[in-house]
């Protein structure tokens, strides 16, 4: 690889970066790091799959449904395990050409095989494939971007996967602080303990077909002094 393929690798992985990273949704992370890689890396597809503990071979997405999804009878015709003998790549053609790479060939095309894990610590997003209709071995140069790309993709993917977490995370803290605290009304309204002003919230949320949330939340707005309220004099 020549000093400028280097460095054009380079520039074109900081855009990666900086083109995900205002996406907080894990699945349309995914989705942009395929269409940015097969731009990228001189592949025919790539895809995000994940492989199951039987080793069936599902695909999440993919920036050429179609073909992807013509790969998956040779994936189920020639069990891949151990996982760690496919992920190696590129798909191996014999000299007779049979097995899994013979079958891929016939099938749609498809000569080399290459799988990187997306995995960031002990968090596994599934494995990036790219699918090529020549020769592509991960030493190569070609090999080389892909899997520095790989990598890219999945801090991309998991920074995703982590803002979700957190926004989930933050919304149940916001829920248990308006339900304790319209809790704590009805435990001075009715002079009830917890548990029962709890069962009473409770049985408002059941009766009403509202979450529980919603219940503690509009509590809470009819509470509160009209004085005290956004917008009231």
């Amino acid at each position: 690889m020549t000093l400028t393929e280097v460095v054009d690798g380079a520039t074109q992985l900081s855009l990666l970066a900086l083109d995900v990273a205002s996406v907080s949704d894990p699945g349309m992370t995914a989705s942009r790091v395929t269409d940015l890689a097969v731009k990228l890396i001189p592949c025919v597809a790539v895809d995000v799959v994940r492989v199951t503990t039987r080793g069936d071979l599902k695909i999440l997405v993919s920036s050429d449904p179609g073909l992807s999804q013509l790969t998956l009878p040779s994936w189920h015709r020639w069990p891949h395990f151990p996982l760690s003998d496919a992920v190696q790549g590129p798909c191996r053609v014999d000299n007779h050409g049979s097995g899994y790479p013979g079958a891929l060939l016939a099938d749609c095309g498809i000569v080399s095989e290459l799988m990187f894990a997306l995995r960031v610590g002990d968090t596994d997003h599934g494995y990036l494939r790219f699918l090529f209709q020549d020769n592509v071995f991960r030493s190569s140069s070609v090999g080389g971007l892909a899997a520095a790309f790989a990598v890219q993709a999945a801090i991309a993917v998991d920074r995703a996967a982590l803002q979700v977490s957190v926004m989930n995370m933050q919304t149940a803290i916001d829920s248990n602080r308006d339900i304790s605290a319209a809790v704590g009304i009805l435990m001075v309204q009715q002079g009830i303990n917890y548990p029962d002003a709890y069962q009473l919230l409770r049985c408002a949320s059941q009766n009403t077909n509202r979450k529980l949330r919603n219940v503690a939340v509009q509590m809470l707005n009819d509470h509160e002094p009209a004085t005290h309220r956004p917008g009231l004099a």
